[in-house]
């Protein structure tokens, strides 16, 4: 009778990085619960300057990437990652668990250690609706649109059946729901 066996360097059988989505602000302490169960885990932190009010200055530390915690594993030990407190599931693409590479693990890990603040946006699509929030034009409200690779916000003037277009850049737009 013949036993199967499992094949080593089978893809199953190899250590990668997934991503775990937790509850909201839940990330450092499923850092915590991961590092304490033997897991290999990231938490890539941002830092930055808050003035309070009270002119007071304070280094702030916050999660890179709200709500995701990296967890280095293998892909049958998912199951068991999702019965920690706060893992509420594991990122997919169709039905397979989504991966990072361990290269852009480390290029991730050679940024947060530079000292320098991060600040991740939000990818804008085109048609959607956003918000100035800089400059001349800040609190104006509009479609984003592009033209010769260019951004260009712009402003329905649904009385006159015409728009009104300003070229900006994305930083200084923010999405409105």
């Amino acid at each position: 009778m013949n036993i199967p066996t499992v094949n080593d360097n089978s893809p199953l059988s190899e250590e990668k990085w997934f991503v775990l989505y937790t509850a909201p602000r839940a990330e450092k302490v499923v850092y915590k619960y991961l590092l304490e169960r033997q897991y290999k885990a990231y938490l890539p932190i941002s830092r930055s300057l808050s003035i309070w009010k009270n002119r007071q200055k304070k280094m702030i530390e916050r999660p890179l990437f709200s709500s995701y915690v990296f967890a280095k594993t293998l892909e049958k030990e998912l199951y068991k990652i999702t019965h920690i407190p706060k893992v509420l599931t594991y990122l997919r693409i169709g039905s397979k668990p989504s991966t990072i590479s361990e290269d852009e693990i480390a290029q991730i890990r050679e940024i947060t250690t530079k000292g320098s603040e991060l600040t991740l946006e939000p990818e804008l699509i085109v048609g959607e609706k956003v918000r100035i929030n800089d400059g001349p034009f800040s609190g104006f409200v509009g479609i984003l649109t592009t033209q010769n690779g260019k951004s260009r916000f712009g402003i329905q003037l649904k009385g006159l059946n015409h728009t009104v277009f300003v070229e900006l850049t994305t930083c200084n737009l923010e999405r409105v729901n």
